[in-house]
């Protein structure tokens, strides 16, 4: 009935997508992605990596940031909580005490990624962003 109808539409062009959207959702439909790691797209010189986190001195102040992986709660009988964080270069144990976990309870409960500034390796953190 259709076969000698004509359409005169404009070809659609979309753009492509960039890479984080790519990034985006391949998390938003797998929790995974292929592509580059998250974290590379938001390195900045102020955050380092876990790789570079794990050759510094004890005591020393850093910053750092990645995927939350692992979140222990409730909290130990001492009030502790355990986070792992990951990035392009590995993964980051997190010893969270009980003065900060109250005072940032939805970040740490809830945050997918996440920042942290503190002292290595002497797993005081006082600050999640």
């Amino acid at each position: 009935m259709l076969e000698d109808t004509r359409f005169d539409e404009a070809r659609l062009t979309l753009a492509a997508p960039t890479e984080g959207e790519d990034i985006v959702a391949d998390y938003a439909t797998l929790s995974l992605t292929l592509g580059r790691h998250p974290l590379t797209l938001l390195r900045n010189r102020r955050l380092i990596t876990a790789a570079e986190l794990n050759r510094l001195p004890h005591g020393r102040l850093a910053r750092t940031a990645g995927i939350v992986t692992c979140r222990q709660h409730p909290a130990t009988a001492s009030g502790v909580t355990f986070v792992t964080i990951e990035d392009e270069t590995g993964s980051v144990n997190v010893v969270v005490w009980r003065a900060l976990a109250d005072r940032q309870r939805r970040e740490l409960l809830a945050s997918q990624l996440m920042g942290i500034a503190g002292l290595t390796s002497v797993v005081s953190f006082d600050n999640l962003v």
